[in-house]
């Protein structure tokens, strides 16, 4: 970590090791603190917040295999799971919280909490954060904290990034890795025109499919989006789930006439990406500003239908 206290935000794509890129710093900064300090204290050196809580799982899974073997225990603090054991794990010992705005605030408002020693404070998927309405919940946990390294990390380029790094602190290193507001190179995305009473049976042709191939199920890097997101960012950000560490995946998105308000963004990430584009899409009037050339739409129509 930089001995200077500044913001550091990372635009980086999703699912191109970007969680292990401020998960083995922090490993190696607990682990070695811990090393230096007496059993007795074990007040959590970082705090990672996410914007939902599978996310959150995500990351703290990632923080355990990595972790393992050295002196470094993690808290996940978010909905679904009792507020008691969460208090229970931290009362015990940990190194690094993971866990979503909303619930950390209702922890550290029901229990206290020693932040004291807590030196990382990192906002993984900052735009959805901010999408989602959790701006002010993070300053307000970041604030309860004195002076952290603040790391911030984003798949896209959201314009309120930069007015909540400056909220945090005076300076801001950025830093560009690969390429941010595009999904993952390493995911294949197969967009299905799939009305909506029909999409349970469609998951069920899929699945069906996958098994049919004689593929297991838990080896097999898949994503499916039931809903478009409400973004085009949410998009880029749940696709590039199917890739992890650069490896490949394929994203399936059911869409229909429901989610017009994004075909036109969706369609111009189809076509940087190279990827089919359905024919109810392609010829939609709503994506009538995507220039896909005639002959590119009947091309990617047939394919999207073979």
């Amino acid at each position: 970590f930089l001995r200077s206290l500044c913001t550091i935000l990372m635009l980086q794509d999703t699912g191109s090791g970007k969680t292990a890129s401020f998960l083995v710093p922090i490993i190696a900064h607990c682990s070695r603190r811990e090393l230096q300090q007496s059993e007795s204290k074990r007040g959590p050196l970082a705090i990672v917040l996410a914007p939902t809580r599978e996310l959150c799982l995500q990351v703290e899974d990632q923080a355990k295999v990595l972790g393992k073997g050295l002196p470094f225990k993690t808290a996940l603090v978010v909905g679904g799971d009792p507020l008691a054991q969460q208090i229970y794990r931290i009362e015990n010992g940990v190194e690094l919280i993971v866990g979503t705005p909303g619930r950390l605030i209702d922890l550290l408002m029901k229990h206290n909490v020693d932040l004291t020693d807590v030196s990382v404070f990192v906002l993984d998927e900052v735009d959805c954060l901010l999408e989602r309405g959790f701006r002010d919940q993070a300053m307000q946990i970041f604030r309860a904290l004195s002076c952290p390294q603040v790391m911030m990390f984003s798949a896209t380029i959201h314009p309120e990034i930069e007015k909540l790094s400056n909220s945090l602190l005076n300076n801001m290193i950025h830093i560009s890795c690969g390429n941010p507001g595009k999904p993952n190179k390493s995911v294949r995305q197969v967009v299905i025109w799939v009305e909506s009473k029909q999409k349970k049976q469609k998951i069920f042709e899929i699945i069906k499919r996958v098994l049919g191939r004689g593929m297991d199920l838990v080896k097999v890097h898949q994503v499916i989006l039931f809903d478009m997101p409400n973004s085009i960012d949410e998009y880029i950000h749940q696709v590039g789930r199917a890739s992890r560490m650069g490896k490949e995946g394929v994203a399936i998105v059911f869409v229909n006439e429901e989610d017009r308000k994004l075909f036109g963004e969706l369609a111009q990430v189809l076509k940087t990406a190279g990827a089919p584009i359905p024919r109810e899409l392609s010829n939609s009037k709503f994506t009538s500003s995507v220039s896909l050339g005639t002959d590119r739409k009947r091309k990617l129509s047939s394919r999207a239908h073979s």
